[in-house]
């Protein structure tokens, strides 16, 4: 919340108010439908998505704003999903694409992080862009921790120099060496070794 307050306050600097501000609600008050319940648990089934977009399909949808725009792109977990044509999660109900285009819109579908980079460095406002939140887990000093889902995506989508390099080189270092150990609990001890 801290960044996107400091993102707005840079943006409405250069280009005025335009970007309205933010506005949020506890998860635990976003009315669940047992439809939207069910297609979301049969989508995570086969796809593995999170459970926000359930949260925020039910938000647009109790709160009848209409379609949210969703920042999924090409390199995107969710991509799969959202480009499924026949892809139907109960018989009886709609199928993944249907349950996503009902309540999101995909302004950037078609591009690459690193295209993303490059139109906001053309347009002007890179500098913005590096300045979003992407890790789970931030260090003690807020950095990208490197190890996180999104510090990994971030970094194999060619973004990489959003990561502090020698979290970025613990990384390489616990790629490679957790493929030799047999267990679950080495590997978490040698994650948890390396985030120190």
């Amino acid at each position: 919340m801290a960044a996107i307050g400091q993102i707005r306050e840079r943006a409405i600097e250069r280009w005025g108010h335009r970007l309205l501000a933010p506005s949020t609600i506890e998860v635990d008050r976003i009315p669940i439908s047992d439809l939207a319940q069910r297609q979301h648990d049969a989508l995570a089934k086969r796809f593995n998505i999170g459970p926000q977009y359930l949260w925020l399909a039910e938000y647009a949808r109790s709160a009848n704003i209409g379609q949210l725009e969703l920042c999924v792109h090409v390199d995107d977990k969710a991509y799969s999903v959202v480009t499924a044509q026949d892809v139907h999660p109960l018989d009886d109900d709609a199928g993944a694409a249907a349950f996503f285009r009902e309540h999101f819109s995909f302004p950037i579908l078609k591009l690459t992080k690193l295209q993303m980079r490059d139109n906001a460095r053309a347009s002007g406002f890179e500098d913005l862009m590096n300045q979003t939140w992407f890790c789970q887990i931030p260090t003690h000093n807020d950095l990208p921790c490197g190890f996180c889902n999104p510090c990994q995506w971030t970094i194999d989508e060619g973004l990489a120099y959003r990561v502090p390099r020698g979290h970025r080189v613990r990384l390489a270092v616990y790629r490679r060496i957790v493929t030799w150990l047999p267990s679950y609990r080495l590997r978490q001890n040698l994650l948890g070794l390396l985030r120190r």
